[in-house]
């Protein structure tokens, strides 16, 4: 079975995506100590977090894709 961790604020989902790779992680784009566009930056800028074919996928909530369209 696949794990699931959670992280409430950019800089301990940084600290946890270091400790331990995941296959796929899901940013918020409103965190309390950074917007969600900033901590994929700062993943894609880290050797160890940078999406690969065998690193991490990043994605956004659905609802972030759902305020473009009205």
């Amino acid at each position: 079975g696949d794990k699931v961790a959670i992280s409430v604020s950019g800089q301990s989902g940084l600290a946890r995506l270091a400790q331990d790779p995941p296959h796929l992680v899901l940013i918020d784009m409103n965190l309390p100590d950074t917007n969600g566009l900033a901590l994929i930056r700062d993943l894609r800028g880290d050797p160890q977090t940078r999406p690969t074919t065998s690193g991490p996928k990043i994605a956004t909530p659905a609802t972030r894709c759902a305020t473009r369209w009205r």
